[in-house]
């Protein structure tokens, strides 16, 4: 008796591995592109964060800072002639008052 696979099983294998390939990749694909999308979706929402959060503590530092209109531009926030940087390291900006103990 001879042990081994004939051409026809070998064959009948790789059509069957072809099919799977052809089902799975386009779910593959399309898992992948929502989960860019999704990731995108959360970095504009974690910059919009931290634009508030850029004015508000702006604000706390200067309680007659109330603008009716701020425009976004190259990493700046511009409120009404204020020019504020965005911090994107997420820490609470310091005052200037000397903290030093």
């Amino acid at each position: 008796m001879r042990k081994g696979f004939t051409l026809i099983e070998l064959l009948a294998v790789i059509v069957i591995l072809a099919i799977i390939a052809l089902i799975a990749v386009p779910i593959v694909i399309h898992i992948i592109s929502d989960s860019k999308d999704s990731s995108d979706n959360e970095g504009i929402k974690l910059y919009i964060d931290q634009v508030e959060k850029t004015i508000v503590n702006y604000q706390a530092l200067h309680s007659n800072f109330n603008p009716k209109e701020c425009i976004i531009n190259d990493g700046n926030i511009l409120c009404d002639n204020t020019e504020l940087k965005i911090d994107v390291t997420g820490k609470t900006p310091k005052s200037g008052k000397n903290n030093n103990r």
